[in-house]
C-alpha cells in the first residue's frame, strides 16, 4: 500500500476512514454522509468512560462530546406504585401512582408499566406518548388519569 500519512487519515469523496483490529483481519470504519451543509467536528473526552456510559453531545458545545450514564431502562426505575383494583359494574379497572423524575434530561415517546417482581416476562402496559415529550435539566412527569370504568390506563371488561 503506497499512501502517505495524510492520505491514511483523510479521504475524499465519501470515503471511509477504517481503524483495523490486532491482525488486520477486521475493522471499525467511519463515513460521512452523502452531503454535508459545512465541516464537522466533534471533539472526544479526553478520559476513559465508566460502565454503562455513552457519548453525548455536551448541552452548551453540542461538538464537544462527553461521558454520559445512559438514562434508559432502569436507569429512570421510579418506583411508582399500582392501587387496589376496582370494579363498577362488570369493568375492573385499576391505578397507577403518578411518576416525575426530576433533574433529568430526557425525550421520551412512551413508558412501560412493569412488574418488578415478575418472572418470565414482566411488562404489563406500554403507554405511547402521542409524541415525543422532552425535558432539560428539569421534571420529567407522567401523569396518570384518574381511575374509572371508563378512564383507566387499564380496564378489564
Amino acid at each position: 500500500m503506497s499512501q502517505t500519512k495524510a492520505q491514511l487519515i483523510q479521504t475524499v469523496k465519501q470515503g471511509t476512514v477504517s481503524f483495523g483490529d490486532a491482525d488486520s483481519s477486521h475493522s471499525v470504519n467511519l463515513k460521512a454522509p452523502a452531503t454535508v451543509a459545512a465541516d464537522r467536528t466533534w471533539t472526544l473526552p479526553a478520559v476513559d468512560p465508566t460502565a454503562n456510559q455513552i457519548l453525548k453531545a455536551d448541552a452548551s458545545t453540542p461538538t464537544t462530546l462527553t461521558w454520559a450514564t445512559d438514562a434508559g431502562g432502569a436507569a429512570l426505575t421510579n418506583g411508582g406504585t399500582v392501587g387496589q383494583p376496582s370494579a363498577v359494574g362488570t369493568t375492573a379497572f385499576t391505578d397507577f401512582s403518578d411518576v416525575s423524575f426530576t433533574t433529568a434530561t430526557i425525550e421520551a415517546r412512551g413508558a412501560l408499566i412493569y412488574n418488578d417482581t415478575a418472572t418470565g416476562n414482566p411488562s404489563v402496559a406500554v403507554l405511547d406518548f402521542g409524541a415525543n415529550k422532552s425535558s432539560t435539566a428539569g421534571t420529567f412527569s407522567i401523569l396518570f388519569p384518574t381511575p374509572t370504568a371508563t378512564g383507566a390506563i387499564i380496564r378489564i371488561a
